[in-house]
């Protein structure tokens, strides 16, 4: 038995991406225009001007699906919408609170909780941990009294967030209780940063405000993040659960503020909680004047859905975990390069003393840190100066949005705050301009002498050109469970649920997290006769690949079935680049017989060959001049063979094919399926293609074949659906005459009009280079990671798998006993990761002899969906390998128990050979 490579800490992000929003590079010149419009102050950029955008968090988290489903279940009534129920049953359950009120966002508590709690020429005690909070109460007329600790900002201790208890007692002596209108707290905030405040300062400003009868208004919107430093760093609590800690914290207040947009993932809202009858019927009574009705409070039905979701995830503890690992992560990388950061670890952020970074600039020291920063290298971060809180620091904030960038920004981000510590010198610094209102946000300011300038910034950390709009939860298991999930799935990954894998490598079919862009093309899905969304779709293939005909179908292997039954006649032969399982049945059905014309290296997995997935062109010669040109069906070339884990063809070589097929009169076919990817590996291994953009490639690449027939749900990153294109009239119109038979209409293909419509945006998608290179790049940084510890994988890596040659992993076990098949099982029962066998079960049997065919290669497949995960799950999953070949000796062989007639592979199940 193999012990188990997981541990209780999180190895990677809890979830997988589910919606992306791209956000490519912004050109230097593009980066330097848009600051100069903008006065230098970097709120003023336009959004789509920045890279990496760390300026808040507030509002710009990603939600989970579970959030963006509730959207869907908006009830917009007026009154007593249904979504106002569960918004306050969740607050009761996760905040404590009886009472609640919403309002449109954290500004709009702020101000109703001042007009009702403030008395004019009155004091308010506050952390200062809300400039917006501030400048409400004194709208309502209050002094402010500052009460957060006195802490120099480079005090490394543990709750540099407390309340300074003196100060207080203080001004309830020299003030009188009663000229205290109330205090304000708002946790992990504060002149310092984002700081926590211990429980037992908490508990003891509780009792002076108690004893004096002043309100103890309390901001909750990072107290999940407060309650983790508590439990890490406050005696009493590490058994504790963060949502019992949470609890308890807001146990003591009074009155309650949530700014939804920083605690619950959501892009819009906030709350008033409380369990004072009469201050919520104050509250019922002016937020109608204000907000709206006292049951959506300025919100729509749906925002308050995704917010009562949002609560329970607040206090889920992988999400907490995850989002403070990458800002200690930060934190530790900018401290390692001597950048003055505020210490210690903060909750929302990473904090940079501007002053001590630019200690040769006299003012607005964060202003020009956070200017240079940005036209250096696109990426954007706030500024905490005299105008954003009224406090002397200067600090320039990396606020990361939660959910939002992976760990691949923030690294890239901390290489360019590095790279701008290297030029410190040149920074002039910028004078404050009198054209503004003076708000921190609307502030003009000019470059002191010529604008810093720097175009060197150089970096081999290249970020996902997207950044994440929707996740989905993923969950981790126990090896006993898993041991038991495998066990009734008969050791088959296919038979396994997905809500009992952690990270799932079973395929990239259908699996993509698609864009914002098509999410936003399924509302436009016409689901008439005659769909308007096919038209979208034949323009995407003509321009795309260069077909004239388009024929819609439900997915690849429907396309595979109309394109074999109508070009092949019974015993003709159709060449390939080696076989794949549904293509080879589709062919075998129609009567053909599948003939393999790969070149040899492809069944070598340690050759290095670039372009193991060629045609011989002497092997393909050789079957025409043997069967006769009248006998060959048609010659099918796969892009990135998927049996040979991925290898791909050259230019040269399809352009061979292309004149042996043309010159014999056959028509040259190909399963373009992962075509885009193709086009990618041809740009980096190809001599001439280097400079060529992939759209380019890929047009030459398609422009050699007659015909193709694709699964849309791979490259082309859809969920579902596929087609066949074709040049030839004759032809389109026989495959229309049989896709009413199996499929749908001429115009759908049995698909809905929104996916065929999701189906054309993501067409166009897979050509951008920024994008299809940073997922080769992840699948070759897996393959990187197994090369380094020695684990036997096929070389080179390709663009979409990374394959364990298990004949090296698991040289002891024959290959009739499905080494295979045990490798993948054994993957899932130590990690949770699933993967896909591909040897001699998906071979499946010769169908004259009923024996098990055994390919040359017998191989697992670790299939990376596309915009799905990120380089941290590949280093979970490259541990949980390399544990296993650590322990390989321990794995034994499997039988089989049940297998189907076709395809086995599917639904086979299998038990240990003991």
């Amino acid at each position: 038995m193999v012990a188990d490579s997981t541990s209780e800490e999180s190895l990677a992000e809890p979830y997988k991406l589910k919606i992306i929003q791209p956000t490519p590079p912004v050109p230097i010149t593009a980066r330097r225009m848009a600051l100069a419009k903008s006065f230098y102050n970097v709120y003023l950029l336009p959004s789509k001007c920045v890279y990496i955008d760390f300026l808040t968090d507030t509002g710009t988290g990603t939600m989970s699906d579970r959030q963006w489903s509730g959207l869907m279940i908006g009830d917009e009534a007026y009154a007593g919408s249904r979504n106002f129920f569960r918004l306050e049953r969740a607050v009761q359950e996760i905040l404590g609170f009886k009472y609640v009120v919403p309002t449109h966002n954290g500004r709009g508590a702020e101000h109703l909780v001042a007009e009702i709690k403030v008395k004019k020429g009155n004091h308010v005690a506050s952390n200062w941990g809300s400039p917006s909070a501030i400048q409400h109460f004194k709208n309502a007329g209050a002094q402010i009294c500052d009460v957060s600790a006195d802490n120099h900002l480079h005090e490394n201790s543990n709750f540099k967030g407390n309340v300074d208890l003196a100060k207080l007692q203080n001004l309830i002596r020299d003030a009188g209780a009663r000229e205290i209108s109330l205090v304000h707290i708002k946790l992990c905030a504060g002149p310092l940063g984002s700081q926590p405040a211990s429980l037992e300062n908490l508990r003891k400003l509780r009792e002076i405000t108690t004893k004096h009868h002043i309100t103890l208004l309390l901001d909750l919107s990072y107290a999940a993040e407060n309650a983790w430093f508590v439990r890490e760093r406050e005696h009493g609590y590490s058994d504790k659960s963060i949502e019992a800690i949470v609890k308890e914290i807001a146990g003591l207040a009074d009155v309650a503020i949530v700014n939804c947009r920083e605690a619950c993932y959501a892009n819009v809202g906030a709350l008033i909680a409380t369990n004072d009858q009469s201050f919520h019927q104050e509250t019922r009574a002016l937020v109608v004047v204000y907000e709206g009705l006292f049951t959506y409070g300025g919100l729509n039905g749906r925002d308050m859905e995704a917010i009562a979701t949002g609560l329970y995830e607040m206090v889920d503890e992988s999400n907490i975990r995850w989002n403070l690992y990458l800002i200690r992560r930060l934190t530790h990388t900018l401290h390692e390069a001597k950048i003055p950061v505020v210490l210690p670890d903060a909750a929302n952020g990473v904090y940079i003393d501007a002053k001590a970074f630019l200690e040769h600039v006299q003012d607005n020291q964060a202003r020009s840190l956070a200017a240079a920063l940005y036209a250096a290298t696109g990426v954007r971060a706030g500024v905490h100066d005299n105008l954003f809180n009224g406090h002397s620091h200067e600090i320039l904030t990396f606020q990361l949005p939660k959910r939002a960038y992976t760990r691949l920004h923030v690294d890239y981000a901390a290489e360019a705050l590095i790279h701008i510590a290297s030029k410190a010198s040149r920074i002039k610094g910028l004078k404050l301009q009198p054209s503004g209102n003076g708000h921190y946000l609307d502030a003009h300011f000019t470059p002191i002498g010529a604008p810093f300038r720097d175009g060197q910034f150089r970096t081999e950390i290249i970020p996902e050109p997207y950044r994440v709009k929707a996740v989905e939860p993923i969950a981790t298991t126990s090896r006993e469970f898993r041991e038991k999930a495998i066990s009734e799935a008969g050791y088959n990954t296919f038979l396994l649920r997905s809500e009992d894998v952690y990270i799932d490598l079973l395929t990239d079919s259908g699996t993509s997290a698609m864009s914002d862009y098509q999410w936003a093309g399924l509302m436009s899905g016409d689901e008439r006769v005659g769909t308007a969304n096919f038209a979208t779709l034949q323009k995407a293939v003509r321009d795309v690949l260069g077909y004239r005909y388009v024929v819609p179908t439900h997915q690849g292997r429907a396309a595979e079935h109309i394109f074999s039954q109508t070009l092949i006649k019974k015993g003709q032969f159709v060449p390939m680049n080696m076989y794949f399982t549904t293509t080879r049945e589709h062919i075998e059905k129609a009567g053909g017989i599948f003939v393999d014309v790969i070149v040899d290296e492809a069944n070598d997995p340690t050759s290095r060959h670039p372009f193991k997935g060629n045609i011989d062109i002497k092997k393909l010669k050789r079957v025409i001049e043997e069967k006769g040109a009248d006998q060959i069906a048609y010659v099918s070339i796969a892009p990135e063979v998927n049996m040979a884990a991925g290898q791909p063809f050259s230019i040269s070589n399809i352009k061979q094919v292309s004149k042996v097929c043309h010159d014999n009169g056959i028509l040259l076919a190909s399963d373009a399926t992962r075509c885009a990817e193709n086009a990618w590996l041809i740009k980096d291994r190809e001599p001439g293609y280097k400079n060529k953009p992939v759209k380019e490639i890929l047009r030459e690449m398609m422009s050699y074949t007659d015909g193709c027939t694709m699964s849309g749900k791979k490259d082309c990153l859809g969920n579902i659906g596929g087609f066949i294109g074709i040049n030839d009239r004759k032809l389109y119109e026989q495959f229309c005459r049989m896709v009413v038979t199996y499929e749908g209409t001429r115009f759908d293909g049995g698909m809905s009009g929104r996916d065929i419509e999701a189906l054309a945006r993501g067409t166009y998608e897979m050509t951008d280079d920024d994008y299809i290179g940073s997922r080769v790049r992840q699948v070759q940084y897996l393959g990187r990671l197994l090369l380094d510890v020695k684990v036997p994988i096929v070389e080179p890596v390709g663009g979409f798998a990374v394959c364990l040659d298990a004949k090296r992993f698991l040289p002891h076990i024959p290959q009739d006993q499905m080494p295979a098949q045990m490798l993948a099982a054994q993957l899932y029962i130590d990690s949770g990761v699933r993967s896909m066998e591909r040897g001699i079960v998906s071979a499946g049997r010769d169908h004259v002899t009923g024996e098990n065919k055994h390919p040359e290669l017998e191989l697992v497949r670790l299939t990376v969906p596309r915009r799905v995960y990120t380089h941290s799950h590949m280093d979970a999953v490259a541990k949980s390998v390399a544990h296993l070949y650590e322990n390989r000796g321990k794995v034994g062989g499997l039988k089989i128990t049940y297998e189907p007639p076709q395809l086995r592979f599917f639904s086979a199940r299998f038990e240990p050979i003991s």
